[in-house]
């Protein structure tokens, strides 16, 4: 179990209500402001690297992320 473990099932549920539009990054960290900007993004990367978790690049200052199939493993 990852020390994180906790943030990383609240960030996938949150993430899997949004469907597959997703949430814009600045929305993730308004929604979880308690924590760290830092650590919601390690956390983020984090499930991206394991495949749970998509990101996309809209323009320099917007990216997205949204929830994969392998969240719900």
């Amino acid at each position: 179990m990852r020390p994180h473990d906790e943030l990383s099932q609240v960030l996938r549920l949150y993430l899997m209500s949004a469907g597959v539009v997703g949430k814009k990054e600045r929305e993730i960290f308004r929604r979880f402001n308690h924590r760290p900007e830092l650590e919601i993004l390690a956390e983020l990367e984090a499930l991206w690297a394991e495949h749970k978790v998509q990101r996309f690049t809209i323009d320099k200052k917007t990216r997205v992320w949204r929830c994969t199939t392998e969240a719900n493993v």
